[in-house]
C-alpha cells in the first residue's frame, strides 16, 4: 500500500479500506443486506459530492463574470484614455504647425562619466 508521500497523482487515489472495497471478514453469500446498505450509503455520499460540486460550479462560474466586468471596465477605461492621448496629440500637432518652434538642434557633444561600483 503507497503512503501519501508516495502518490503523486494526489491522495484520493490511495486504496484504503474503504476505497479499495477491502473488508475485515470474507464474504459470505448472505451478505445482500450488507451489501444493500453499503451501497445506498455509497449512493447517497455521491449525491452529497455531485451537489457541493454544484455549488462549487456556480461559484467559479460567478467569479468569472465577476473578473469578466472587470476586464471590460478595464479595457474601456484604456480606450478612452488612449483617445484623450491621440486626441491631445493631434491638438499638439496642429499648434506646433501654426507656430513654427525656434528651438536650437541639440548638441552632440556627450560627457562621458566613470561607472565604477
Amino acid at each position: 500500500m503507497k503512503g501519501i508521500t508516495d502518490v503523486a497523482a494526489g491522495a484520493t487515489r490511495v486504496k484504503s479500506a474503504r476505497g479499495g472495497k477491502l473488508l475485515s471478514a470474507p464474504r459470505t453469500k448472505n451478505t445482500s443486506y450488507l451489501d444493500l446498505f453499503s451501497l445506498q450509503i455509497e449512493r447517497s455520499r455521491l449525491n452529497q459530492e455531485a451537489v457541493n460540486l454544484n455549488k462549487r460550479r456556480g461559484q467559479i462560474e460567478g467569479k468569472l463574470a465577476i473578473i469578466q466586468k472587470r476586464l471590460e471596465e478595464i479595457r474601456e477605461a484604456m480606450l478612452l484614455s488612449a483617445r484623450k492621448i491621440t486626441d491631445e496629440e493631434s491638438k499638439e500637432a496642429q499648434a506646433s504647425d501654426e507656430k513654427p518652434a525656434a528651438s536650437k538642434p541639440p548638441s552632440k557633444n556627450w560627457r562621458a562619466m566613470p561607472m565604477e561600483y
